[in-house]
């Protein structure tokens, strides 16, 4: 008797024990509670959930899940989770109301088909690729959370005439970007976006586009206006629907329906008030957080046309002698109500006693038998009024035509001038025309030098002199863009290379513009805080907003070439830094949009820059390059002469900096072919990693 009961007492035990060990177990499991989730997920992992619908998430089975695909009907996704050693999933809900999942933190790509979820979808890294939809699918974006920083691809088919999108912010590392869909605003585009498709009827203020694409297209009534044209170096990649206009710089589509404004200017007499003669440099602006930074005509007037809100204005003097600035900063608002604020001024002191003129040259093109047009840019920089000596030497094979104003000395092509009360701030220019003669073939260099002996001691000297060169071309275009220098080593762009940019423009209609605008992309490999205005032939405003540099003749009233070949062109001439990470072989490629009036813009070729490393000395003279004939229709002979190494490497240069052709020399002579190359004037290299030299030629 006491055996059977002894033995029914430990039945009862090993039966509650085993039921705590399975609670115990099932509480490690994951219940799914929909049973065609069930079903889905033993067909990509079998056996990894059991009859009573519960998960193992440490199925071995599981591992084995990399990609799959889900078209369901089903409510509740629970579950899905644990697929955590996925990387690519695509999910088609084919109902509305679906529970919203949390999605494996594995995945790197995620497909969206159908939408029906209940609350937002949270991504997470390492995801790189998501599709938010496909043709006919109609959603809210809402529904998707941040994107994550890892996102280099997103994609958003939803289709026209569904609830619009408003995106999340987009992360910086985004590639490319793609829509077919109503959209509500695109507030801002990533700096390294490569790819923009926009195809949607809901008509939209488009952001700043990246300084260089590889593919931008846009359908016809998408975006209202395009705000700038970045470098697209396959013009078939550049697809945009006809008549589209870049938008106006002071357009609201890009700035804003406000305005702010106020006044720079140097308080020589520190009364606070600003009196006649008080302006401001070329290079004085305000930073206007968190927009841009915009200069001051010379005047000292500044003006930023901007939405609603409330901005921080930081003055940013340009004067090296400044000791004091009133007031340090101002905080300026833009309502519906009050659109206009202009009370924000700043007045500049300086320290007594300063003497510093900075002198400026800047050549325009030069062709055979045609006129060119130089000019001299002074600049006073210091405190107190400046007189001197200008003195100005054009190249030995120019012809002296004529000057404005007139020098005190002409010698030849030594022309000297007296320099009288340059007042603080001043801007005074010094105009020359010359003649090119027809026996100066194409390729050659001219040159000229200008310098600036002051009466009283020049505290910067080095400001004082300026040498400047051009190239003599056969055809030509007057729109241009040139950097200085093209090249750096490493070294030099660690400590962040100053580049000098000057853009060329020429008014070659039929009729005078009354107003000339220029944008300018900037590279993200560029410094926007490290801008400098240098000079411009004609009284000019700029502004540099989310990376578009604008420049604003307005008026200008620039002659068209055929009344007034000197007085039809003009310029613009800025500094910038580059970003100390460059590394040997990357480039820096920036073109310019010029739009006179209303006319469709005229975009330059890119001003390259390269960071290539040391080649010992250049051009040395031992070891040359000679080649003939100059003017070809294909054929180059090619010599090189002194002791250079076995094998030499030839690189042929466009006139915009690019390598369009290369090959290499096994001896002191041989043949290079430009026939596959269009006319125009190009630079041959010759390297052998020890010597270096360069020559021209001109392909017919």
């Amino acid at each position: 008797m006491k055996n059977a009961t002894a033995q029914a007492l430990a039945s009862v035990l090993l039966v509650a024990a085993c039921s705590l060990f399975h609670t115990s177990l099932r509480a490690q499991l994951e219940y799914i509670p929909d049973p065609w989730l069930r079903g889905w997920m033993n067909q990509l992992a079998p056996g990894c959930v059991d009859a009573a619908g519960y998960l193992d998430p440490n199925h071995p089975a599981l591992d084995t899940v990399h990609t799959a695909y889900l078209n369901t009907n089903t409510l509740d996704l629970t579950g899905i989770e644990h697929l955590h050693h996925i990387k690519d999933l695509t999910i088609q809900c084919n109902g509305a109301g679906v529970v919203t999942p949390v999605l494996p933190d594995s995945l790197e790509r995620l497909t969206l088909q159908g939408f029906g979820f209940t609350g937002p979808i949270q991504l997470f890294a390492p995801l790189h690729y998501f599709n938010g939809g496909w043709p006919n699918d109609s959603w809210e974006s809402t529904l998707i959370g941040p994107f994550p920083a890892t996102l280099d691809t997103l994609l958003f088919f939803n289709g026209i005439g569904g609830i619009p999108l408003a995106l999340p912010s987009l992360p910086n590392g985004l590639r490319r970007l793609a829509i077919t869909s109503d959209l509500l605003q695109l507030d801002s585009l990533p700096p390294m976006l490569g790819t923009l498709q926009l195809m949607t009827n809901s008509t939209i203020c488009l952001p700043s586009l990246p300084a260089e694409m590889d593919h931008l297209e846009l359908s016809y009534g998408s975006v209202a206006c395009l705000p700038n044209l970045p470098f697209v170096a396959d013009p078939a990649e550049l697809i945009l629907p006809p008549f589209l206009q870049l938008c106006d710089p002071n357009s609201p589509c890009i700035y804003g329906p406000g305005l702010l404004s106020g006044h720079i200017w140097h308080d020589l007499d520190n009364d606070g008030v600003q009196d006649i003669g008080e302006g401001a440099l070329p290079s004085d602006a305000v930073m206007v957080s968190p927009w841009g930074m915009v200069g001051a005509m010379p005047d000292g007037v500044w003006r930023m046309p901007l939405d609603t809100g409330t901005y921080t204005v930081t003055p940013l003097p340009a004067n090296p002698y400044l000791s004091s600035v009133s007031p340090t900063l101002l905080t300026a608002s833009i309502t519906t109500g009050a659109p206009v604020d202009s009370l924000n001024d700043f007045a500049y002191q300086l320290t007594p006693g300063m003497t510093d003129v900075a002198l400026d040259l800047t050549l325009s093109q030069a062709h055979p038998g045609f006129f060119s047009w130089w000019d001299v840019s002074l600049l006073n920089l210091g405190s107190e009024i400046a007189s001197g000596t200008l003195t100005v030497q054009l190249d030995p094979g120019v012809q002296y035509e004529s000057t404005w104003p007139y020098p005190a000395t002409v010698n030849g092509n030594t022309l000297e001038w007296t320099v009288n009360n340059l007042a603080i701030g001043e801007n005074r220019h010094f105009t020359i025309e010359v003649q090119i003669p027809f026996n100066l073939l194409p390729g050659a260099l001219v040159t000229c030098t200008a310098t600036m002996q002051t009466t009283a001691t020049d505290l910067d000297p080095s400001n004082n002199t300026s040498a400047a060169q051009t190239l003599v071309l056969a055809a030509w275009d007057p729109n241009d863009k040139l950097v200085e220098p093209s090249t750096a080593t490493p070294a030099e762009v660690a400590l962040g290379k100053e580049l000098t940019y000057t853009i060329r423009f020429q008014n070659t209609g039929n009729y005078p513009a009354a107003r000339v605008i220029i944008t300018d992309t900037l590279s993200s490999l560029l410094d926007p805080m490290s801008m400098s205005f240098m000079s411009s032939s004609h009284p000019c405003s700029w502004s540099l907003l989310r990376g578009v540099l604008t420049f604003l003749f307005d008026p200008i009233y620039l002659p068209d070439s055929s009344a007034d070949q000197i007085g039809s062109q003009g310029y613009a001439k800025f500094k910038l830094t580059t970003v100390p990470s460059l590394a040997l072989g990357d480039e820096v490629r920036n073109v310019a949009n010029i739009f006179f009036d209303v006319n469709l813009p005229v975009v330059t070729a890119p001003a390259l820059f390269r960071v290539e490393q040391a080649t010992g000395i250049a051009d040395i003279g031992e070891c040359t390059i000679s080649i003939s004939p100059m003017l070809t229709q294909g054929p180059l002979q090619v010599n090189l002469n002194g002791s250079w190494m076995r094998s030499t490497e030839l690189f042929v240069y466009d006139l915009s900096g690019k390598r369009v052709l290369s090959g290499a020399l096994q001896n002191a002579a041989g043949v290079l072919d430009l026939s596959e190359l269009p006319s125009g004037v190009y630079t041959i290299e010759a390297l052998d990693g020890v010597h270096r030299s360069v020559g021209r030629a001109i392909k017919e």
